[in-house]
């Protein structure tokens, strides 16, 4: 494939252990792979999964009540990406659980620097600020996370009686209890967008990836799937919207621009083309779609840009 198997051994079986849900056996992979890898390429992708594994098993111990090992989890997800909000949440959550009110409205406030849109965020960050004493500011903060529609339901109307009577401490923790209407998993996402892709189920893989990228908009990975499959779907100015994003959040993108540079040729924009497959090679000298392309249009006639007809599902940034 082009990005993907047969790149680093660690990597190849932290990616297997990935796809079977196997997180913590991806981890110990996705680890050794950062630790052996020359390539940075590799290196950073080893590393951004070594994240999301690690993010996967703090959340099932969340999930068991494990709080002080979700703790755990989370914190060292976060060392090696911090801005990843749905673990910011999580975090949250657990620290919640243990007592830890200050802290958890600290990583609260970082999941909504990163995601404004980050409504639960919101709603726990409110039920803090009110049992903090912040009412009017805290209820506000509620109410503007409401405006989400899977945020309303017998909690959400519960804690709106309440405030009516202005019993605040019932209005936190109702909003601690909350829980949305609908949820929706990154990983799960992710992962069915890119089996909608291996299906040539276009259209579907552009609703995931971009169900993905709501929750996790600061993700260049998922703005570079999201692309593929506009791309695929002949959507070929969204799809260079959806690479470029990738790039404003990671200039040194190397797949990303390379990928740019197969939609400017497709579209006959030579130049264009030549340039972004230029700056893949200046991150990467041997990326493989971008040498391909510089040596000559007609050598590589994939039609998919990640060669996904032919070689199968790419992985994860």
């Amino acid at each position: 494939m082009w990005f993907g198997f047969g790149q680093n051994e660690h990597f190849d079986r932290g990616l297997s252990a990935w796809e079977r849900k196997n997180f913590g056996e991806a981890a110990v992979h996705f680890q050794k792979a950062v630790e052996t890898e020359s390539n940075e390429r590799v290196r950073e992708k080893a590393t951004s999964y070594l994240a999301g594994a690690l993010a996967q098993l703090g959340l099932m111990s969340l999930n068991n009540g494990e709080f002080n090992d979700s703790v755990s989890r989370f914190r060292e997800a976060l060392r090696l990406r911090p801005r990843f909000a749905d673990v910011q949440f999580n975090l949250a959550s657990a620290l919640i659980k243990l007592g830890k009110y200050d802290e958890a409205r600290q990583h609260l406030s970082s999941a909504i620097d990163i995601n404004p849109n980050y409504a639960m965020a919101r709603v726990r960050h409110a039920a803090l600020m009110i049992r903090n004493g912040q009412n009017d500011d805290g209820w506000a903060e509620a109410q503007k996370a409401a405006e989400a529609e899977y945020i309303r339901g017998e909690h959400w109307d519960s804690a709106q009686a309440a405030a009516e009577t202005g019993n605040w401490p019932a209005v936190s923790e109702l909003l601690l209890a909350l829980t949305p209407t609908r949820r929706v998993n990154l990983v799960d996402k992710v992962t069915e967008g890119d089996e909608a892709m291996r299906s040539n189920e276009f259209e579907k893989a552009m609703e995931c990836y971009q169900s993905a990228s709501d929750l996790a908009p600061t993700f260049p990975d998922i703005h570079r799937r999201l692309g593929e499959a506009k791309f695929m779907a002949n959507d070929h100015d969204g799809a260079i919207a959806s690479f470029q994003t990738a790039l404003e959040l990671n200039p040194s993108y190397a797949d990303a621009w390379a990928l740019l540079g197969v939609v400017y040729r497709r579209l006959g924009k030579e130049s264009e083309a030549t340039e972004a497959f230029r700056k893949a090679t200046d991150v990467e000298p041997n990326h493989i779609i971008a040498s391909l392309e510089l040596d000559g249009p007609d050598q590589n006639t994939n039609p998919s840009p990640s060669g996904q007809s032919q070689h199968g599902s790419e992985e994860e940034e």
